[in-house]
Formats: C-alpha cells, sequence, structure tokens
C-alpha cells in the first residue's frame, strides 16, 4: 500500500507541475508572435473591432482574475507537492534500503542453491557409502573373527552416516523456510507492479489533461492579445496594465525558476522511473529464479520423502533388531540360578571363617590357617586390590579353595577358563555379531546385569530378579595367565579401581561403566562392576604361562602357593558337609570391611616406620613402590581378623597380616635380581632387617627368604622367590 500511494502521488505531483509548466510556454510563444505584427494593421484592427471588445475587456479582467486565484492556488498546491516530494524522497530511500535487503536475499538464495547441490552430492555419496558397507558385512562373513576391531569402525561409520542424513533434514527445512521467506517479497513485486500500471494510466490521464489546457491556454493568449491592441489606445489603462505586467513578469520569472527546478527534478525522477524499469527487469529474473528453485525443492522434497519411507523402513528392522539383539545378555545366567532359604544368620566374622575350615576338612582340603586367613582379607581389601591372584604350581588346590570359599561363606560362584587365544576384553564380556545382529555375551556379562539393580531395571529385568543387589559373587578366572592378563583384563582391572569412592546411584558411574554396544534400541549397554562382585585368578608357574606386569602386581593380591612339604591322601567315603542353603548378604560383608584409619596409632606408625625402611632398600636397586602400594598394604593389615583388637592378639595380627603383604607383594618383585651385585646384597640384607623385628618376625617368612637368596651348595646367582609354604 505504502508503494502504491508512493506512485500516485508522484503521478499527481508531475501532472499539476506540467500544467503551468505549458501554460508559460504557450504565453511566450503569443509574445514572440506579437513582435511580428506590423503596426498599422495592428492599430486597423483595434479601431475596427474596439466597440466589439470593450465588453470582452471586462470578462477577460474578470476571468484574468481567476486566473490570478488559479495561480495562487497553483503556487500552493506546488508548496503542497514539494512537501510531498521530499516525503516521497524519504520513501524512495526507505525502498532503496528495501531494495539492497532484496538483493542481499537474493545472494542468500544463490547460496542456499550451491549448498542444495552439495547436499545432493553428499546424499549421493551417503548412498554409495551405505551400499559398500552391505557389500563389506557379506565379505566379513568368513572373517568375523579376525575382523572384530573393524567392524566396531564401521558401526561408528554408520553412526556418522545417519548424523549427516539428519543434517541433510535439517538443511532442507531450513530451505523450505528460506522459500517461505521469499513469497513474501514476491507478492510485494507484483504489488509494486500493479502500482506501477496505475501510474502510468494517470500520468497518461495527466498528459491529456495537460494538451487540454494548452488549447485554452492558446484561446486565452489570443483574446489577451486583442487586449492589448485596444489597450494602446488607451494609454492610462495600458500604463496600469504595464505596470501590472511588470508585477506579473517578476511573478514569472520567479515561476520560471521554479520551473527550472521542478524540470530538473522531473529529469531526476525520469532517471528513476529508467532505474526502477531496470529494476523491473531484476524482478522479473529473481522470479524466474525463485521458481527455479521452487521446483527444485519441490523435486527435492519428492526425493527426501522416497528418502524417509526407505529410512523409516529400514529403521523399523534395526529397531526390531535391536530390541532382540541383547535378548541373550539379560537371560538369567547358570551361576545365579541358586535357591536360598534366606540370610546367613552367622554375623561374626569369625563364627563364619570357623565355619570355612570345617567345611574345607569336610570336603578333605586343608589350608593353613594363615593360608585362609590371608585369601579372606585379601577379598575384604578389594576396593584398594580388586583382583586376588592364587599362584603357584598346579595341584595346590588354588582353584578349589576359591569354589569352596564362596560356597562355604553363601556365595554365587563363577568359574571362567580363561584360554590361550584371549586378547580383549570381548573375551570376558562378548561382542555383538554383526551378521546375526545380536549380542553374544558371556555369563560374566549376563551375571553383572543382574547384579547391578540400576543396570537391571533399567534394561528390563523382571522385578523379581532384582533381589541379587543384597547377594555376593565371587569370579574365578581359572589360569588366567594362559593369556595375556594385559591384553583382556588390564582395561577391566582399572575400571574396578576407578570404581572405588564412586557411588552407583547417580552420574558418576559412568567413569567405572564398561560398554558393551551402542546396538540397543535404549542406547549404550554399560555395566557397573558392583562391589558384591569379587574377582579371583589363579595362574600357574610353568613354561606355557604368562608373567604377570607391575601394573597387574600392584593393583592385586598375589598369593603364592608353594610346593607342599608332604603329601596328603585323599579322603575317600568322608562324607562331605552339604552346601548352605542361607547366603552372605552384602550388607554382612560390609560390616566386615575397615579402614586403614581404624588403626591404633601406634601400630600404624610402626607400620609406616618398616615399609619406609623397606622402600628406601628396594629403591637403590630400581625396585620402589609408591602410595598405591602403601595404601593398599595398610588397608589388607586392618582388615586383617582381629587385626584391630586390643594386647598381645591384634599385634599378632597385625604381624601376620605385614608378613603377607611383604610376601604378596614386596618379594615377588625381587625375582631375578642378580645376586652377585653388591648393591643388591645390601638391599636385601635391609629387607631382610626389617622382616626381623619383634613387631612381626616370622621365621618361616625368613627362611622362605633366605631359601631364594641360596647359601653355600644352594648359592644361587639369581633371587628364586618361589613362596612360603606354611602346610604340613
Amino acid at each position: 500500500m505504502g508503494n502504491s500511494f508512493l506512485l500516485g502521488a508522484y503521478a499527481i505531483a508531475v501532472g499539476c507541475i506540467v500544467a503551468p509548466i505549458a501554460s508559460l510556454i504557450a504565453y511566450a510563444l503569443l509574445q514572440r508572435e506579437r513582435s511580428k505584427l506590423p503596426l498599422a494593421v495592428e492599430l486597423e484592427s483595434i479601431d475596427v473591432r474596439i466597440r466589439h471588445r470593450e465588453c470582452e475587456l471586462e470578462e477577460l479582467e474578470r476571468e484574468y482574475g481567476e486566473q490570478r486565484g488559479r495561480k495562487a492556488k497553483l503556487d500552493e498546491d506546488i508548496l503542497t507537492h514539494d512537501e510531498i516530494i521530499c516525503q516521497k524522497r524519504q520513501e524512495f530511500a526507505e525502498w532503496e534500503s528495501r531494495w539492497k535487503g532484496l538483493v542481499d536475499k537474493k545472494q542468500e538464495i544463490e547460496d542456499w542453491e550451491r549448498k542444495h547441490l552439495e547436499t545432493q552430492e553428499r546424499l549421493l555419496e551417503v548412498q554409495g557409502t551405505l551400499q559398500s558397507l552391505e557389500e563389506k558385512e557379506q565379505d566379513l562373513s568368513l572373517r568375523r573373527e579376525k575382523q572384530e576391531r573393524e567392524l566396531k569402525v564401521l558401526a561408528d561409520e554408520r553412526q556418522r552416516l545417519s548424523d549427516s542424513l539428519e543434517q541433510l533434514k535439517g538443511a532442507e527445512a531450513e530451505i523450505r523456510g528460506r522459500c517461505a521467506e521469499l513469497q513474501p517479497l514476491a507478492q510485494r513485486v507484483q504489488e509494486v507492479e500493479e502500482s506501477l500500471k496505475a501510474a502510468r494510466a494517470e500520468l497518461e490521464e495527466r498528459q491529456r489533461e495537460r494538451q487540454r489546457l494548452g488549447g485554452e491556454v492558446d484561446s486565452l493568449n489570443f483574446h489577451k492579445e486583442l487586449a492589448e491592441m485596444h489597450l494602446s489606445r488607451k494609454r492610462e489603462k495600458l500604463d496600469t496594465l504595464l505596470a501590472e505586467g511588470q508585477k506579473e513578469q517578476k511573478a514569472l520569472e520567479d515561476v520560471r525558476e521554479r520551473v527550472k527546478k521542478i524540470q530538473e527534478e522531473c529529469a531526476g525522477w525520469q532517471a528513476k522511473e529508467e532505474s526502477w524499469k531496470r529494476r523491473e527487469a531484476d524482478m522479473e529474473q529473481l522470479r524466474a529464479n525463485y521458481q527455479d528453485l521452487h521446483r527444485s525443492v519441490e523435486e527435492l522434497a519428492l526425493r527426501r520423502d522416497r528418502l524417509s519411507g526407505a529410512v523409516e523402513v529400514r529403521q523399523r528392522q534395526e529397531d526390531e533388531a535391536r530390541e532382540r539383539a541383547f535378548q541373550d545378555l539379560l537371560a538369567r545366567p547358570k551361576c545365579l540360578i541358586r535357591n536360598w532359604k534366606g540370610k546367613s544368620s552367622r554375623r561374626n566374622e569369625q563364627e563364619a571363617l570357623d565355619g570355612l575350615e570345617e567345611y574345607l576338612e569336610s570336603h578333605g582340603l586343608t589350608f593353613h590357617q594363615r593360608r585362609l586367613y590371608g585369601f579372606h582379607t585379601a577379598l575384604k581389601s578389594a576396593r584398594t586390590s580388586p583382583l586376588t591372584v592364587l599362584a603357584g604350581i598346579s595341584g595346590t588346590g588354588k582353584s578349589l579353595l576359591a569354589k569352596n570359599y564362596a560356597d562355604a561363606m553363601g556365595m554365587h560362584f563363577l568359574s571362567l577358563a580363561v584360554q590361550p587365544r584371549w586378547d580383549g576384553p570381548q573375551d570376558l564380556f562378548g561382542f555383538y555379531n554383526y551378521l546375526e545382529k545380536r549380542y553374544v555375551p558371556t555369563e560374566l556379562a549376563q551375571a553383572m546385569v543382574h547384579m547391578d539393580s540400576h543396570n537391571a531395571a533399567g534394561n528390563g529385568i523382571p522385578a523379581e530378579e532384582l533381589s541379587f543387589r543384597d547377594k555376593m559373587l565371587l569370579v574365578l578366572l581359572d589360569e588366567m595367565n594362559l593369556a595375556r592378563v594385559e591384553y583382556y583384563f588390564s582395561d577391566f582391572l582399572s575400571k574396578l579401581e576407578v570404581r572405588r569412592g564412586i557411588d552407583p546411584e547417580n552420574g558418576e558411574r559412568q567413569a567405572a561403566e564398561v560398554v558393551l554396544g551402542k546396538e540397543s534400541k535404549k542406547g549404550e549397554i554399560r555395566l557397573f562392576p558392583v562391589k558384591n562382585i569379587l574377582f579371583v585368578g589363579t595362574m600357574n608357574e610353568d613354561e606355557s604361562t604368562q608373567t604377570l606386569s607391575d601394573k597387574v602386581i600392584d593393583r592385586s593380591h598375589l598369593l603364592s602357593f608353594a610346593r607342599p612339604r608332604k603329601f596328603l591322601e585323599a579322603s575317600v567315603g568322608q562324607k562331605s558337609q552339604s552346601l548352605p542353603g542361607t547366603y552372605l548378604s552384602c550388607e554382612q560383608w560390609e560390616s566386615w570391611c575397615h579402614g586403614s584409619g581404624e588403626l591404633p596409632g601406634d601400630a600404624l606408625e610402626k607400620i609406616r616406620g618398616g615399609l619406609q625402611d623397606m622402600n628406601e632398600a628396594l629403591a637403590t636397586i630400581r625396585k620402589p613402590f609408591a602410595h598405591r602400594v602403601y595404601n593398599a598394604i595398610v588397608e589388607y593389615i586392618a582388615n586383617y581378623p582381629d587385626a584391630l583388637a586390643t594386647g598381645d592378639l591384634g599385634r599378632l595380627r597385625r604381624g601376620w597380616a605385614f608378613n603377607d603383604q611383604v610376601e604378596m607383594r614386596l618379594l615377588p618383585k625381587l625375582r631375578g635380581v642378580d645376586l652377585a651385585d653388591p648393591q643388591v646384597e645390601e638391599a636385601l640384607e635391609a629387607v631382610r632387617s626389617v622382616l626381623e623385628q619383634d613387631d612381626w618376625k616370622d621365621e618361616v617368612l625368613l627362611q622362605a627368604f633366605d631359601s631364594a637368596r641360596g647359601s653355600g651348595k644352594n648359592q644361587r646367582q639369581q633371587f628364586a622367590w618361589e613362596g612360603v609354604c606354611r602346610d604340613g
């Protein structure tokens, strides 16, 4: 509407200005013709028609007064039109700014066209990539085991391509939004065209009006010429008329000046009209481009709809496959299928240990009390050392100790036989089979899902199976060093260490969770190693096994099973004690666990001093230990049965615990050191002096230490630590 009003006002202003200009031009022509007329003809004509024109003179004077009134009105109209022209100039400036905005929009449209072409090329690349992925899936059927890591990379690529498709959809939506923004501009262009047509029609009407007024002016000029001839006889009237004519001439000069300015403005408006014509042509081109873009968007929308339909079908298929993919993982494992009558009534830890010894004896198994207490304490110290390793020659009862300990205490038990081919975490937890579209879990992964109530509830496990959060599970990695422990268990061992101090019910649990895969409809499948799962490993020390690295040893309790001093006959016909019908609750287990801060102050100072002296000695041969090992040793001592007792009993048990940790953690570090090195010999003497202190002096340990060094005929070249044998 604003543009239509602008053009209409412009046409009116032009019409009002052109009419007076035509009158002035006719008057000038009349003056030029009068100068050519001979004076005699003029006088004779005046004498003949003087009587006939006297009455016409009065009429001319009246008409002249009316013309003066019209002239005054024209002056007012000119002032009014000047104001309108100023206003229209401002509006024209605003329109020019809008036109610049329209040019910017056109540039944005061209940019979006270029992006659209790039999007189409990217879409073709995505389709080609998807087709290549399907071909790779067929090829992988022959190389499934060796290429599992590559399959994970392909799964990430598929997710990235899906994200790219989502970005394409967002780009299409944005293009549609830009097209919607262009529609008001196209409508505005149509309105401008209609206004221009109306203005042209009005301009033509004004031109016809100007011609009509020109005829009237010619007639008036003719009458005026006759009046001037008559006034030549009447000089008095002529003088008066001349005086008035001078005034009119002055006014005419002013009008001429204004007309000159108006002519200049008209030239400017004509230039602007040419500019409008050029802009109109640009608008036509822009409208054509818009129509082309609109057709392209429609074609792209059709292709998107077709692709969306295919993607939806594929998505439904994948969702159905994902819904079934982890059904095996959520199945209840065999190790948790055991009917308990209720919680164990044993509230006292010593009572539970006595029951353990009775149960082992009923099954014909004999272990030294120190061995049982050490194994029990190592499991209690899982917060700082999450793995307990039973090492020794084959046949010393390592696996039987773990199995019967779990049975006697009322724990679930899971035994995993480590294979030499194990080389990654998938051997512990299973893997996702991309050919069969399902996750192939291990029994450990199934057990961890059920033992963690958070994961169980979130993955749709029935509520009646959430009771495992209060039960204990002991996991045995049998012959764990047949494969390199660092390959398949190192990452999980770090997770077990990270879980210390984490509340599994809040967001911090993700730092210790094991991610199994992203193929689930509900997102990632994550396993949190809850504290009621204990991990034990057995390792045989022979030529077929791998040694443990310092990383594993520092995070583990290493119990060495030395060769027996005498052989024991198996009990035949002895009645074995039946499995207990009650389970050890997690709450009971935690009530038996203690922190290092609960040790008596003087005892803690002695322990710290002994460990400091031993660490300084080991540092001289580049075998020192750090804060982790120190904290693990102190926590082990605090958790040893009766270590917090007062008097001689507490001092005795703390001494046992101290020697156990020296045997488990520190002396294995010395295996293979060169005994011919004087510095090594000096360090071993310093270690022995610490072991001879009264607070923890142990003759059996000292004998094993001296045997590892050798003497006399048994002099050794290297330190050969074989553990301590307390049985028999």
